[in-house]
């Protein structure tokens, strides 16, 4: 119950925090996330109340805890009161005592136990935008504090001399100039360091052309072409794309600078790694993983095939785009497609490693399009609501989602050779592409679930992850579809005609058995 009680406290507090937070001048940016990384806490929080009998240290830390909150909203407090000017002209943005109130509440998360995705949300980065942000508002209210310590200076003095009145005034006057000025040159000096660190990242992330050496193409696509070739720096086998881009803007090309930058952060076991990039006009290209087997597309396509469990490559190609869904902010792929999952020889599961591609690009994307007149995206995988040009959503990568689990259960081209208006037409209608018979009834509802006309009757990747899953432990998936078992089969009918002769040996052997054993037993028993 005293636990109960703490908790409940504490969740009012933290309610209570938003308000006071909405009041605050300055220092905005830094209250706001201060009180938002507070929110996180509410929900893990409330599931704490209903443990019955929680440990004493858990007890101690919810007290502690609690105080915290409410020395976080006397802080803040501090920025909202009539006085906020004299604070801020003290001590400027506070920037140490958010450092300690934000390592704080994140011990706290640690303490608690409360998992990595409020871990996440202690980036340290993002502080340092948030107090870029309050010093640009201080500077823009310098004239204001100015005036309210004036006002304020003389109220003080009203019963001090002139004199003592003007020479205060001007103290004030020289202190507050000194102060726009250091703030002035603390945040030219934070800009200097920001764009000295975006340009060693720029270096660390630019590719010289000098050091990739094309071997083969390996592919093509309206947004680039896929070459094999090596990194010679690195004596590293690569994968390089070369973009349909004659040249940037400096708009575009920091847009593109960013959006590689992304993607050379992720990492993880069912995403294609990406190295770098060439950033020079007529040679712009990505430097990615090389992964030897080709795409799903290619692998299906084969005569003989190598892929015998077909849960692992179902389950390893949900898992890289919930991945991206996962991220924060989520990552759309938005162009979801067979040839855009990559294979590779591995130890796990079925031997085979998925990995997804071509992903994290849009801007980049629909310059490639502006440049080529090519259309992005590929009509036989799209969803409804995107024909209809409507917004795009997680859920429309579900929906092309599902027919690439479709490929994979029957091994054909969706829509093979049929005109794009008759694509469209048909998905508009609410028709779908039909489904084998041989195909385990669990796995033909998460294909038809992800074909939902309405993006909302769709499940999330996570949901589909947790119902394959489960279908994987229940169900048998044939490796080979049942309409061609017969070509393997009919050749074993003719094993007949070679084992016929064997039936002609008694012919031979029951006559020597009566002749020679029948006699010796008469004559043994005889005697």
């Amino acid at each position: 119950m005293e636990t109960f009680m703490i908790v409940k406290q504490t969740i009012l507090a933290i309610h209570t925090l938003y308000a006071t937070r909405k009041k605050v001048i300055v220092n905005k940016a830094q209250c706001q996330r201060l009180t938002e990384r507070l929110e996180l806490f509410v929900l893990p929080l409330e599931r704490l109340k209903k443990e019955k009998s929680p440990h004493p240290d858990l007890q101690k830390l919810l007290c502690s805890f609690e105080l915290f909150v409410e020395e976080c909203k006397q802080f803040i407090r501090l920025f909202k009161e009539s006085n906020w000017f004299k604070k801020v002209f003290i001590n400027n943005i506070y920037k140490q005592e958010f450092e300690d109130l934000n390592n704080c509440l994140r011990q706290y998360a640690i303490n608690l136990g409360l998992g990595y995705n409020i871990l996440k949300a202690f980036d340290k980065e993002q502080d340092e935008i948030d107090q870029e942000i309050d010093l640009n508002d201080i500077h823009q209210k310098h004239y204001e504090i100015l005036r309210l310590i004036n006002e304020q200076s003389q109220i003080q003095v009203q019963h001090e001399t002139i004199r003592s009145v003007h020479q205060k005034h001007n103290e004030k006057l020289i202190n507050s100039q000194k102060g726009i000025i250091s703030i002035k040159s603390s945040l030219e000096q934070r800009m200097h360091q920001q764009k000295n660190k975006k340009q060693e990242y720029f270096n660390d992330l630019h590719i010289p052309d000098d050091e990739l050496q094309l071997v083969q193409s390996i592919g093509s696509g309206a947004f680039s072409k896929v070459h094999l070739g090596t990194w010679s720096s690195r004596c590293q086998t690569v994968a390089i794309k070369k973009l349909h881009l004659s040249d940037m803007d400096k708009q575009m090309e920091t847009q593109f600078t960013n959006e590689v930058s992304t993607l050379c952060r992720i990492r993880y076991e069912h995403v294609v790694s990406v190295f770098g990039a060439c950033i020079r006009p007529n040679a712009y290209a990505i430097v990615v993983e090389h992964m030897p087997l080709g795409s799903l597309f290619d692998v299906l396509r084969k005569k003989d095939p190598i892929l015998t469990n077909h849960w692992s490559i179902l389950s390893q190609i949900i898992k890289s785009i919930n991945y991206l869904h996962m991220l924060h902010p989520p990552i759309f792929h938005r162009d979801i497609k067979s040839t855009n999952f990559l294979l590779k020889r591995s130890n796990k599961e079925d031997g085979y490693l998925v990995k997804v591609c071509d992903f994290g690009l849009s801007e980049t994307r629909r310059e490639s399009t502006r440049q080529t007149h090519m259309t992005c995206g590929t009509l036989q995988w799209m969803a409804p609501e995107i024909m209809k040009m409507e917004k795009y959503t997680e859920k429309s990568d579900v929906y092309s989602l599902g027919t690439v689990l479709w490929e994979l259960v029957t091994n054909k081209i969706p829509y093979n050779e049929v005109e794009e208006s008759t694509i469209r037409s048909t998905v508009l209608a609410g028709e779908r592409l039909e489904i084998p018979f041989h195909v385990p009834e669990e796995l033909r509802q998460i294909i038809l679930r992800c074909w939902s006309h309405n993006p909302r009757d769709r499940p999330s990747c996570y949901d589909l992850l947790l119902t394959v899953n489960l279908a994987k432990q229940q169900s048998f998936f044939p490796t080979i579809p049942r309409a061609t078992l017969p070509r393997t089969t009919l050749p074993r009918t003719t094993l007949p005609r070679t084992t016929l002769p064997r039936t002609t040996l008694p012919r031979t052997t029951l006559p020597r058995i009566q002749k020679t054993t029948l006699p010796r037993i008469q004559k043994t028993t005889l005697q």
